[in-house]
């Protein structure tokens, strides 16, 4: 692909980024995620790694604000990929992981204190590979205990 082509895809691009950015500002989620998912349309299929992974970032930030902890946590760790695949930072993306698995864990003991064990352990699951290896085995061994209550729940 020539320079001149690829300034312009990279143009169009930004520009989905601009306007997902501007839907949010206005309150418009919906909007918004499906500005950035045509940006991941158009550099997954150019195959352009450092473009999907901000796309998969502003995502993640969108279902962030959303208050869709699990699927944040699906899209930052797809950012994280992509960086990594562009052999670029992936710094961003990883902070956001810590970020998004401390509240997932927060998420996973108010869901456990409600008696809901098994949305508990998509919360826990879920922030494991992320989390700060302090947390971590906590959360490792909290899940096993929630997996034997509810092996035993289910014999009863």
């Amino acid at each position: 692909m020539d320079d001149a082509v690829f300034e312009r895809i990279a143009l169009e691009i930004k520009a989905l980024h601009n306007q997902g950015l501007q839907c949010i500002k206005e309150g418009q989620w919906d909007e918004a995620e499906e500005y950035y998912n045509r940006a991941l349309g158009v550099t997954s299929a150019l195959q352009y790694h450092d473009g999907m992974a901000l796309s998969f970032f502003n995502l993640a930030n969108l279902e962030a604000a959303r208050g869709r902890i699990l699927e944040a946590i699906a899209y930052a760790a797809q950012a994280k990929t992509m960086h990594e695949t562009a052999a670029t930072d992936p710094q961003l993306s990883v902070n956001l992981l810590k970020r998004l698995a401390k509240e997932a864990m927060k998420q996973g003991m108010q869901q456990e204190k409600q008696g809901q064990l098994q949305e508990a352990l998509k919360f826990y699951t879920a922030s494991i590979p992320f989390a700060e290896p302090k947390y971590q085995q906590a959360m490792i061994q909290e899940v096993q205990l929630i997996e034997r209550v509810m092996t035993v729940d289910r014999t009863e």
